[in-house]
């Protein structure tokens, strides 16, 4: 993050927007890296786009001014100012451009608000919010892991969204005045607000986020979950969030007073999480047995690849096929490595001449592969063998007969 932040401190003062956009969102990330939330926050709203350009920008522009509005949301979040931090998220969830990437970022910053509730308590609003997410996306699996989740957490109470949010403050009469004016009876809101044809935060009821409702019961709950994880627990076990939910199924059958169903659903987890460490340790063996070379050749080719060019994401998910990697936290952190070295052999090939590029920088990225590939390999063997000893203290938990089912909600 040092070195990104002084880089970009090189850059010229006069560049065009496009650009002083893109760099606003770089150093704003590298500001989160170091914990300096509200500085990132600072960066991205000096670089916001202007909404009448945006009437007819591309879906290219569209998607990177929202991407900058999800990442401002995420460092209000991160600052402090959650509130506001919400609001854009909201405001980027209702979004109905259908263009395949917006509707993408559309999933993923309902993904993140309704992570947000679920991490402050807040069960019955983070639910609403994850059964925005389609269920065919890239987020779909992620969301019915947290849909069941929010159902098996804390309900919490209604939350408000905060107004004007995101709208220039600055262009506004200051609060403090308005208050002012209304005490002394000189406006009140219904012609204040018809006049100026802007409600201010003064004069305007905040909205209500959406809110699930909540059953009575702790049963309810609990069959709602067991029911949108019995719909992941059939997608490819490969993914994450499948196993956590098959991990966490057994668990929901319980809170709903299912015994039988429960030992059952923690058997066959048993079962799952067990094959898949057996895998993870094949994957580590091949790893450590030269698999990497051949996995390198097969994804970037002897001729390389020109400078300026990326990799399909095809190659990118062969590449973690062919070396077991791709059920493994880190998808796509493999691509700059493998892209410098494509443009390295293509350099080779295109000037014929084996000393165009150093051979230890070569050494290094093959070195920095192998580091990457066994660092996810032992993330993922750390995350299975959490999920299992889990479970198995799950099971032993519900095949006691002394055990009694929980049946009703706890006291608020």
């Amino acid at each position: 993050p040092d070195a990104t932040l002084a880089a970009l401190q090189r850059m010229p003062l006069r560049i065009p927007a496009d650009i002083r956009n893109r760099s606003a969102q770089v150093e704003a990330r590298a500001l989160l890296a170091l914990g300096r939330a509200r500085e990132a926050a600072q960066v991205l709203q000096n670089a916001q786009f202007d909404p009448l350009r945006m009437v007819g920008a591309s879906a290219d522009e569209r998607l990177e001014a929202g991407t900058l509005q999800y990442n401002l949301a995420l460092s209000l979040i991160r600052s402090g100012d959650v509130p506001r931090g919400r609001a854009l998220l909201e405001r980027l969830g209702r979004n109905r451009d259908i263009h395949p990437l917006l509707l993408a970022l559309r999933d993923r910053a309902n993904l993140a608000l309704a992570g947000q509730f679920l991490d402050a308590g807040h069960g019955a609003n983070a639910r609403a919010f994850f059964e925005r997410v389609a269920l065919e996306g890239p987020y779909a699996n992620e969301a019915l892991l947290g849909l069941g989740w929010a159902a098996l957490g804390e309900q919490g109470r209604g939350q408000k969204v905060a107004v004007n949010s995101d709208r220039d403050a600055s262009a506004e009469t200051p609060r403090f005045v308005l208050r002012a004016m209304q005490r002394r009876r000189l406006i009140d809101c219904q012609t204040f607000n018809r006049r100026t044809l802007a409600p201010t935060e003064l004069c305007l009821e905040p909205r209500h986020f959406e809110r699930a409702p909540v059953p009575d019961s702790v049963q309810g709950l609990a069959l709602e979950a067991r029911a949108v994880w019995s719909e992941l627990a059939e997608r490819d076990p490969r993914d994450a969030p499948v196993r956590e939910a098959a991990s966490a199924l057994g668990y929901a059958a319980a809170r709903a007073g299912l015994r039988s169903e429960a030992i059952a659903h923690h058997e066959a987890a048993v079962a799952l999480l067990t094959q898949a460490l057996a895998d993870n340790a094949a994957a580590a063996g091949k790893l450590a047995e030269g698999g990497l070379s051949a996995a390198i050749d097969a994804a970037i080719g002897a001729d390389g690849l020109a400078p300026g060019s990326s990799l399909p994401a095809a190659v990118l998910a062969n590449f973690d096929l062919q070396l077991g990697l791709d059920a493994t936290p880190g998808r796509g952190r493999a691509r700059p490595l493998l892209e410098a070295l494509a443009v390295a052999r293509w350099l080779r090939s295109s000037t014929g001449d084996a000393a165009a590029v150093d051979p230890a920088v070569i050494d290094g990225l093959v070195a920095a592969l192998q580091h990457l590939a066994q660092g996810r390999l032992a993330s993922e063997r750390a995350q299975l063998e959490g999920w299992l000893a889990s479970v198995r203290l799950a099971l032993a938990t519900v095949a006691d007969p002394s055990f009694v089912l929980p049946m009703s909600l706890p006291s608020p």
